[in-house]
């Protein structure tokens, strides 16, 4: 896309710009009653969403958000917004929602305690920060990403155990089974040729 090198005067600018936001705004006001017209057509019970869905090709999970719009139980600017941390901000309460999104969350980090735009948050800081249809405090983020390592450290493990334990071993002329099992005869013999 190119740069229009179109001289305008200053004056012309700020209507430009005055007749944009204003357009911008009868859109969301038009989105908003769409919706709101789209939970009246539920409420009549005359056509399900379900209908309307296979009809239409339209995903149940943006008809449910169209008609949480509708009932005002979600802000419009998250109808649009596709990644997690916005389908966890649709949760909560709405009169939250915009707090959020304008305020940003605290997020805990190896440096410290850092303010981030909900919008800049990785998936991995939308896991620590958001429980639910919660934020969780500073404190809480530490507890969750020690409970992660704790879980990282059991699966590791796990894993290297079940690598090297094959239920039992050999100790001199012993042998030690560790687990409960059954042994073909070609195993038998194969742990008598090592004693």
């Amino acid at each position: 896309m190119t740069k229009s090198t179109e001289v305008i005067s200053v004056a012309t600018a700020r209507e430009m710009v005055k007749e944009a936001l204003s357009g911008i705004t009868k859109g969301y006001k038009t989105v908003v009653d769409s919706c709101k017209l789209f939970a009246r057509a539920i409420d009549s019970e005359t056509i399900t969403k379900d209908e309307i869905s296979e009809e239409h090709k339209i995903p149940l999970s943006v008809l449910n958000r169209i008609e949480a719009v509708g009932r005002g139980t979600i802000l419009v600017d998250l109808l649009y917004r596709t990644e997690k941390q916005y389908h966890l901000i649709a949760k909560m309460p709405f009169d939250e929602q915009q707090k959020i999104i304008d305020k940003g969350v605290d997020v805990l980090t190896t440096s410290g305690v850092l303010h981030v735009d909900v919008a800049d948050l990785q998936l991995g800081q939308v896991n620590q920060v958001f429980n639910g249809t919660q934020i969780r405090s500073v404190s809480a983020q530490k507890a969750w990403i020690e409970d992660q390592k704790t879980s990282q450290e059991i699966i590791a493990t796990r894993s290297r155990a079940s690598k090297t334990d094959c239920g039992y071993r050999v100790k001199g002329d012993s042998l030690i089974v560790t687990t409960a099992q059954s042994f073909t005869r070609k195993q038998l013999l194969e742990i008598l040729a090592r004693m």
